[in-house]
């Protein structure tokens, strides 16, 4: 019975295939350009927390242990504690 019905089914020519293939790789390519403009999005918002967290961290840290147990005997000691702060921005 398929068969028959498909007997009288208009064959599609080339131009409206290739008119549907058109519109395919547009809405393909808006797609990827989506796609990538939320990567971007994604990366700069990670990437902004991180400086506010770090900086809210180095605040606090100063606050916290620097000005209240700041020795001057213990230079080096202080500066060990000030080590993770000075190279986790270059990781």
């Amino acid at each position: 019975m398929g068969s028959l019905l498909s007997i009288f089914r208009a064959k599609r020519d080339t131009k409206a295939l290739l008119e549907s293939i058109h519109n395919e790789i547009e809405s393909i390519e808006d797609l990827k350009e989506s796609v990538s403009k939320r990567e971007k999005n994604c990366i700069c918002l990670f990437f902004t927390a991180f400086v506010i967290i770090y900086t809210i961290s180095v605040l606090v840290f100063y606050r916290f242990y620097l000005v209240v147990n700041y020795s001057k005997e213990n230079i080096i000691e202080n500066l060990l504690w000030l080590l993770p702060f000075i190279v986790s921005p270059f990781m």
